[in-house]
């Protein structure tokens, strides 16, 4: 399971440096989640502006791309909102399903909106094939 997450991350990277570099940005993101794992995101990058991005990696062998968000990375992605992104890597997909802000919360509201666990989650799982309403 690290090894997988520790795969997406490299490919969030990597794709984040191509990313950059046809933008014609001499800037390069870094891969702080690598030291640590309580950021609540992985990889910190730059939008078209040069503005931070905060990506937090998944990866999933499943083509339905299953994956869990922690409470630690919800509370990062409330915070960062538009600036908060989800690469799901699914198999070997050459590029991620990019998640932002709003989707991710849509589920984590539908969620916490069925769930008798209420706020009081610490990991939820999420189908991406599944959308929320």
């Amino acid at each position: 399971k690290i090894e997988s997450g520790r795969s997406g991350e490299r490919k969030s990277l990597e794709y984040e440096k191509n990313k950059l570099k046809n933008l014609k940005i001499d800037l390069n993101p870094s891969w702080d989640g690598f030291w640590d794992n309580k950021l609540g995101y992985d990889v910190k990058s730059f939008d078209n502006n040069k503005k931070n991005i905060f990506i937090e990696a998944k990866s999933s062998k499943d083509k339905r791309g299953i994956f869990f968000l922690t409470k630690n990375e919800w509370r990062c992605a409330s915070s960062e909102k538009k600036n908060y992104y989800v690469h799901l890597w699914i198999l070997a997909n050459p590029k991620p399903i990019i998640i932002g802000y709003e989707e991710l919360r849509s589920r984590v509201l539908k969620f916490q909106e069925i769930s008798s666990e209420g706020e009081q989650w610490e990991s939820i799982k999420i189908i991406y094939s599944i959308k929320a309403n």
